[in-house]
């Protein structure tokens, strides 16, 4: 018995995604990739990078399930002190960057859910950053 895989992750361009695709498919059952119509920094960008750079998912379509955002909301104003008081000191002062990477983020999760309830209930969820590339072994589940 195997448990599926399912790989998520922000993109944003990021040039090592066809590296990250090549090398992790052989044992990811599912990749959820999601990207926003806004940068972290608020910036509303004029194409998506999954158009832009098609090319990089040429024959994984059936693993890709993409996650879009339309719009990323705002920070709401109780964020930052919410963050310090759970000991998250290391965002400095740039919350609303991170605020938006956490949503971004959050927003692979109804996705996952549904391919978790696919796979019966039980599967290995892998979320990184898309530069984050977990070595292969790590991703087989051992199963007794």
């Amino acid at each position: 018995m195997t448990i599926p895989v399912i790989d998520t992750f922000c993109f944003n361009g990021e040039r090592v995604v066809p590296m990250r695709l090549a090398y992790l498919a052989p044992v990811v059952d599912a990749f959820v990739i999601v990207e926003a119509w806004e940068t972290h920094s608020g910036e509303r960008k004029t194409e998506l990078f999954r158009d832009r750079y098609a090319s990089w998912f040429v024959g994984l379509e059936d693993k890709i399930h993409w996650v879009i955002v339309d719009r990323l909301p705002p920070m709401p104003p109780s964020w930052p002190e919410a963050m310090v008081a759970a000991g998250h000191t290391w965002m400095g002062t740039n919350h609303d960057a991170w605020f938006r990477e956490g949503f971004q983020r959050d927003a692979a999760w109804d996705v996952a859910r549904e391919l978790f309830r696919e796979a019966g209930g039980e599967c290995l969820l892998h979320v990184s950053d898309a530069d984050e590339i977990v070595r292969r072994e790590v991703l087989v589940p051992k199963v007794s």
